[in-house]
């Protein structure tokens, strides 16, 4: 099992987002044969410069997204944290003394979804590859074997636990852009037109109508910690 994790914010509120997204092995290889077609200028697909973007660019972000999104074999799980913080309390949440506190959101996540997928029997080999930016923007370089650790205390043993660059998995590369892409519409940000596109291409192929809620989203219980699947396995 191929995993990606990402995270979003913004200092408006009104969740910390991460959203991981689950590509078994045996699917994994006809995906990374399609993705590999896409790849632009060797970058990391999560890093997107929207002012540099050009329609040739755009169309190809939304041909990989559907092939990602039309393999019913993959899994994207979603973890929100409401917050009601100041900037200042969000810097320390990302950067500071807080930062050990959302490691172990997204560890929190990777474990339970990983732990589900082992009961049922779905995957035994498991391989995280992280946002490059949870490790160097928190200044957290010991992030891959904290998440490990986690994992460990879970029962769940990874084969890698690394971060994501330009020399990573197509296939991982693409995971990142969707998981953020994914994460991005659960906050109040100003889209531009590009990231609208993208958004309404999420919508149409996933079926899922992605909005920014100012209430918790419908059929969430959990007003603490919510775990979201849009395809459970």
């Amino acid at each position: 099992m191929l995993v990606a994790c990402d995270e979003s914010y913004t200092p408006s509120g009104p969740y910390l987002v991460f959203t991981s997204i689950w590509v078994p092995i045996s699917v994994s290889l006809n995906l990374i044969r399609n993705v590999y077609e896409f790849r632009i200028e060797e970058k990391v697909w999560g890093e997107i410069s929207w002012k540099k973007t050009t329609p040739n660019y755009l169309e190809n972000y939304k041909k990989f997204i559907k092939i990602f999104i039309s393999n019913s074999d993959v899994v994207f799980h979603t973890l929100l944290v409401p917050y009601k913080k100041s900037w200042f309390d969000i810097k320390k949440f990302f950067y500071g003394s807080d930062s050990a506190m959302r490691e172990s959101h997204v560890g929190m996540l990777l474990a339970k979804r990983a732990t589900t997928c082992k009961s049922n029997g779905i995957a035994e080999d498991f391989s995280f590859i992280l946002d490059k930016d949870l490790i160097t923007r928190t200044r957290f370089p010991n992030w891959p074997g904290l998440l490990r650790r986690k994992l460990d205390e879970s029962g769940i043993t990874p084969l890698i636990v690394t971060d994501c660059h330009s020399r990573t998995l197509p296939l991982i590369q693409a995971a990142d852009l969707v998981a953020g892409a994914t994460s991005t519409t659960w906050n109040k940000e100003v889209m531009n037109r590009q990231q609208q596109e993208l958004i309404g291409c999420i919508e149409n192929e996933s079926k899922v109508k992605l909005e920014n809620y100012d209430i918790y989203p419908p059929g969430f219980k959990d007003k603490k910690i919510n775990n979201w699947l849009w395809r459970p396995m």
